[in-house]
């Protein structure tokens, strides 16, 4: 017979378990008066942790974005290079 004893509840990984412990610990203490904090960083435990993945796929995507119009700017310039050089050979 299986006698895991799970530490983190509802299959979250340790770091998620001390989040969410750090965040409730937060919480009791501004209610309490122990600490006078204001809200924002009472729960910077829940909004720190999201807000760096939002940040690292906004940089992901937008470097991604830069990358497709600057690929989009050159096929453009070759074909505008391409144009020039047949005018002058038709002209000349």
């Amino acid at each position: 017979m299986n006698r895991d004893i799970q530490i983190a509840p509802l299959g979250m990984g340790c770091s998620g378990f001390f989040v969410a412990m750090l965040g409730i610990l937060f919480i009791g203490l501004k209610l309490t008066g122990y600490i006078d904090w204001s809200w924002l960083w009472v729960l910077s435990p829940l909004w720190i942790g999201p807000g760096l993945v939002l940040l690292v796929f906004v940089v992901i995507f937008g470097a991604a974005l830069i990358l497709k119009l600057i690929s989009l700017l050159f096929f453009f310039a070759s074909k505008m290079v391409g144009k020039l050089a047949r005018t002058r050979d038709d002209r000349g």
